[in-house]
């Protein structure tokens, strides 16, 4: 997927311009340990 693409998974949430949701998104992705199962490859 590229960087530049169009696509907010968070705006049919009505918090596309949340930047304390996206960070704790962002923080649960790069948690390696997360529940997530994605371990160190998104790091």
């Amino acid at each position: 997927m590229p960087m530049d693409w169009n696509l907010d998974l968070l705006a049919p949430l009505g918090k596309a311009r949340n930047e304390v949701t996206r960070t704790q998104c962002l923080a649960h992705l790069l948690d390696h340990r997360g529940s997530h199962g994605l371990g160190t490859r998104v790091v």
